[in-house]
């Protein structure tokens, strides 16, 4: 009860911390991301994750503003315990610049707790990033300059059912909230420790115990570094989850799904 307790004033922080950076950002934005992403379990302690992510300018265009993949391998402790580490490729696109991809190599490391309590579902992820980003080149020049940050993230996401998958009910649904707190140190980013706020709500689409699809919106605030100003972005979420279990014997897969990694 006090670790819950303890959450959940921790929680409202985060929420009136997030409306007041809404208040004095001055820039509003809207986004679409579209996310495949696969997990797999390979034996009894070893897995992986890999997923390819790709992002628009706003609900109706389709210009492209961000596309990435990730891999990683992950380390089972027990059912509830996991590390995870990997290697991501992020490419921010740019509308009419000469240099119109800027790449960005990055190394993650992860440890993630999941914990049921009842019909609800609660997981912590802390994450940590060396992210080596190519900066926008000056005019003329076609090479940018490579600058390196460490960036750590902390989410709290927590999901229950609404109408759970059943013999006689195909379609299983459930409802998912997280929030997700960022802070960053590294080239060029002086004493601006705060790099991002998001919160996440929506549902999730279960037709099968290995398939998922989740419907999410989210709430970015974030601070720009080159600008100095708080950003807004308003975000729909789709996310096609595939769920594998190669170590599983015939049918366990199906009476035990992966939990989720995001």
């Amino acid at each position: 009860m006090v670790g819950l307790l303890c959450v959940k004033r921790t929680l409202c922080m985060m929420v009136v911390f997030t409306f007041y950076n809404a208040a004095i950002a001055q820039n509003s934005s809207n986004q679409m991301w579209y996310t495949y992403a696969q997990q797999s379990i390979l034996s009894k302690h070893w897995g992986y994750v890999f997923d390819v992510n790709h992002r628009t300018a706003s609900f109706k265009q389709t210009r492209s503003v961000l596309s990435a993949a990730r891999f990683g391998a992950t380390y089972l402790l027990d059912n509830n315990h996991r590390i995870s580490a990997g290697y991501a490729w992020f490419g921010t696109h740019f509308k009419d610049a000469e240099k119109n991809i800027l790449a960005e190599n990055r190394l993650w490391e992860q440890y993630q707790v999941f914990k049921p309590m009842g019909k609800t579902n609660f997981s912590h992820r802390v994450r940590v990033e060396q992210r080596w980003r190519e900066l926008m080149p000056p005019s003329g020049i076609k090479k940018g300059k490579i600058a390196f940050s460490l960036r750590g993230r902390y989410m709290y996401q927590q999901q229950g059912p609404i109408w759970p998958k059943t013999k006689e009910r195909k379609l299983g649904v459930w409802w998912q909230g997280a929030t997700e707190l960022m802070l960053h140190t590294g080239d060029g980013i002086g004493k601006h420790y705060f790099d991002q706020f998001r919160l996440i709500g929506g549902i999730i689409l279960m037709p099968s115990r290995t398939i998922n699809l989740a419907v999410l919106y989210q709430y970015i605030n974030q601070h720009s570094v080159a600008s100095e100003q708080h950003n807004n972005i308003h975000a729909i979420r789709l996310t096609l989850l595939h769920q594998l279990d190669f170590s599983a014997k015939p049918n366990r897969a199906s009476t035990k799904p992966i939990q989720q990694d995001e």
